[in-house]
Order: C-alpha cells, then sequence, then structure tokens
C-alpha cells in the first residue's frame, strides 16, 4: 500500500508505475484510469479483469491534505515507481505553490519507506522505486523532480 499525505489544500496526486512504462497510460495507476469502476484499467497481472494483481486508486483526494491510497494486494514480480504530480487546476490562482509531501510504502501492513519533501507547482516527484523480487521487496530512493510536468505532453 501506498499513502500520500500533504500540509494544505493543494490537489496533489499519487501514482504507481509499472517499470518499464509511461505515466498517462495503463503503465500507471492514477487518478485518470484506476479508481473503482473505470475502465479500462491498469492489468498488471496475467488475469483478466479486476484481480488482487492489479492496483486500485483507493482514496483520491482532491480537496487537501490527503490521504490518497494505492493498494494492490498481490503486487507482481518487478519494478515500480511512485510518483506524485502537484496538480495545476483550474483555480490554480488560489493554489498554494508549494506542499509538504510525505509518501509511505507499506509491506504486508509494515511500513517500509517513508520520505518528504516540498514540492511545487506543476513539478513530478519520483519518489521511490520499488523492486518486488520472488521473496524480497527493496526500495531505491529516486528524488528525481520534473518541473513543468503535465501529463498531455507525456507520450
Amino acid at each position: 500500500m501506498v499513502i500520500l499525505e500533504w500540509d494544505n489544500v493543494a490537489d496533489l496526486d499519487l501514482s504507481l508505475r509499472i517499470e518499464p512504462g509511461d505515466y498517462c497510460s495503463l503503465d500507471t495507476c492514477y487518478w485518470k484510469n484506476c479508481k473503482e469502476g473505470m475502465s479500462p484499467r491498469p492489468e498488471w497481472d496475467s488475469s483478466s479483469g479486476f484481480t488482487s494483481g492489479d492496483p486500485m486508486l483507493e482514496i483520491d483526494d482532491q480537496n487537501g491534505y490527503g490521504p490518497e491510497i494505492i493498494e494492490v494486494n498481490d503486487l507482481a514480480v518487478g519494478n515500480f515507481v511512485v510518483a506524485v504530480h502537484h496538480w495545476l487546476s483550474d483555480s490554480y490562482i488560489f493554489d498554494p505553490t508549494e506542499s509538504l509531501a510525505t509518501v509511505r510504502v507499506y509491506v504486508d501492513n509494515e511500513l517500509q519507506f517513508e520520505e518528504s519533501r516540498i514540492i511545487a507547482l506543476s513539478e513530478l516527484w519520483e519518489v521511490v522505486l520499488v523492486s518486488n523480487g520472488e521473496a524480497t521487496v527493496g526500495f531505491v530512493p529516486l528524488s528525481i523532480m520534473q518541473a513543468g510536468w503535465f501529463c498531455n505532453e507525456q507520450t
């Protein structure tokens, strides 16, 4: 389970991307394709339809502070990138220009990774690479920032 919380009324968005993969596609679980009832949705296991191996955006908080939660009950073997986007809303002149975001990653209900940082309007923060092996889960902090990021400009 991945949880995002932040310190103000901004709209931050949590995503989980399978590697190799593209943002703004079915490679990524995010607000536009990963909530209950949406179709098509990310399919990350070999079973058709929504199964315990597929991601679900459990909570999409649009009013600030969070949490946003992505859950995958049976994460497939592979690499995944956790990212946060500071959404530039239509009413951006009223939005905070910076937010202190905290991301926590839990495995079997135990906290395994946590990181916080300031993220500015329209930035994408690639937080951590999660490497899920046959017997272990590893974490490589990324802290990669992309300024002026918008989903419609990605390939």
